[in-house]
């Protein structure tokens, strides 16, 4: 099926600001950090699958990994109590997080609420940001991998 060349001008223009647009998104400043991120919060599942389970990610050769902890601690009035945070532990691709080494994994510690989300979102972004080297030189397939 042939288009008229009228109509190919026209999908032409279409596909041609929907691509601009895509690009756009894709590509972010490099002039400063702001508006640079790996993932957004709202991206991160919700507190209630948070309890349940871990949720792992992936973005520009780091992948993340979030995770209920829970500590047991002292309360001021001699009880015990546990307390409930949000680790967060990133590493370069391309392994799982039980497979990488443990010197190649940096974990943080935050409040596990959505608050503690955000913040760790930015924490990764932060780190994303500071050791861009590092991840963007993690090979995408793991073939290409070599240990030691």
């Amino acid at each position: 099926m042939f288009l008229k060349p009228a109509c190919k001008g026209r999908l032409f223009v279409t596909v041609r600001v929907v691509l601009f647009v895509f690009i756009d998104a894709i590509f972010i400043d490099t002039g400063s950090q702001e508006g640079r991120y790996m993932v957004k919060a709202e991206e991160i599942l919700s507190m209630e699958y948070l309890k349940k389970t871990e949720f792992t990610g992936s973005s520009e050769g780091m992948r993340y990994r979030l995770e209920k902890l829970e500590k047991k601690s002292m309360s001021d009035n001699g009880e015990e109590r546990t307390d409930k945070y949000l680790l967060c532990t990133i590493w370069p691709e391309p392994f799982n997080f039980h497979t990488t080494p443990e010197e190649e994994k940096e974990s943080a510690e935050f409040s596990f609420d959505r608050d503690g989300v955000e913040d760790a979102v930015a924490w990764m972004n932060d780190r994303l940001f500071a050791e861009h080297e590092k991840f963007s030189a993690a090979p995408g397939r793991w073939t290409e991998y070599k240990m030691g």
